[in-house]
């Protein structure tokens, strides 16, 4: 098995899958969208090429198995497709006949888009869809792509115009993201972030006594609790977990921004960071930045007034007075 989805399960094609993939294929939709009436040799040639791509590339269509009856209805994966001198991982489906407009394709098709970005680590993924497939640009645009180009690719002597359709895993993950205001109940998980994202992000940065005065598991909780309702606070949420949060105070001084260390470089704090900037009427923003933060805020346009040492709990850090001209 490659995954499951609520109501999918898919797996390798198989040659005992032959017959029902020869349905799915010997279609008349099918041999309308390829311009191409398939003969069971070429169901045979399409069954061994997933085969081959298995064993190449790690992946391929896979059958589209039905749970609850073990039905193959379908097939969905990924396939290396030629685009402009290149090749792109592709997300491609077929169902058969009795279906289709079920929501299938959807599912099947989100399916992949996950398994690309967490299981293979693409960075995108595209959809090559006939210009007058409606169905299949209606499946792209609910799991997230966007149409980047058109094009006519050939496909068995077939010149009809395609649209390529894409997804950036960032922005896949930024949409998943939510940002919105701090809650009181938010004190006690966001103090954990900060303590786990301290201990882990910071470590190659400060040692591990400077770790300790700067988070050493035991904050004041009405403290920080004061300071976030004082302050314009914002969280950013995944699933209902908290994944980051920052503050900001009324004259400009960006208190706080942290991640969570299994979420960092999503685009999260800056996310943040553009809400936080222009919530309030300044001319700039100042903020103190660790060693590690340092490079993000420069990215961002901060310039480095001065390096200092702070003290906490007997201990020194350095750190960084930044600012940014609105």
């Amino acid at each position: 098995m490659i995954f499951r989805t609520k109501r999918l399960q898919l797996r390798e094609l198989q040659q005992s899958d032959f017959c029902d993939l020869a349905e799915i294929l010997q279609d008349s939709l099918v041999t309308h969208m390829y311009a191409h009436a398939f003969t069971e040799k070429d169901v045979q040639e399409w069954l061994d090429r997933q085969r081959k791509r298995y064993q190449e590339s790690g992946f391929g269509l896979w059958a589209m198995i039905l749970q609850d009856t073990g039905a193959m209805i379908g097939q969905a994966g990924l396939t290396l497709q030629p685009y402009k001198n290149t090749w792109i991982p592709e997300i491609g489906y077929l169902l058969k006949k009795e279906y289709r407009r079920r929501g299938y394709a959807k599912e099947a098709a989100a399916g992949c888009r996950d398994y690309a970005f967490r299981q293979l680590n693409c960075g995108k993924v595209y959809s090559i869809i006939r210009a007058d497939n409606i169905p299949s640009i209606h499946v792209a645009e609910k799991i997230g792509m966007k149409k980047e180009d058109e094009f006519v690719p050939r496909y068995y002597g077939s010149d009809a115009l395609h649209f390529l359709y894409s997804l950036a895993k960032t922005d896949f993950e930024a949409a998943r993201i939510k940002i919105r205001t701090y809650r009181q109940e938010d004190c006690e998980e966001i103090s954990r972030l900060f303590y786990d994202t301290v201990h882990s992000v910071n470590a190659r940065d400060y040692t591990e006594a400077q770790l300790f005065a700067w988070a050493n598991g035991t904050p004041d909780l009405a403290a920080w609790n004061e300071s976030f309702l004082t302050h314009y606070t914002l969280v950013a949420t995944e699933n209902e977990s908290i994944t980051g949060f920052g503050d900001i105070r009324p004259d400009g001084y960006l208190d706080r921004l942290y991640v969570r260390k299994d979420r960092q470089g999503r685009g999260i704090a800056g996310r943040l960071c553009d809400s936080l900037e222009q919530k309030f009427p300044v001319r700039k923003i100042i903020t103190h930045a660790s060693i590690t933060a340092r490079p993000f805020f420069e990215s961002r346009g901060y310039h480095i007034i001065r390096e200092q040492q702070v003290e906490r709990n007997g201990i020194l850090l350095t750190n960084f007075v930044m600012e940014k001209y609105l």
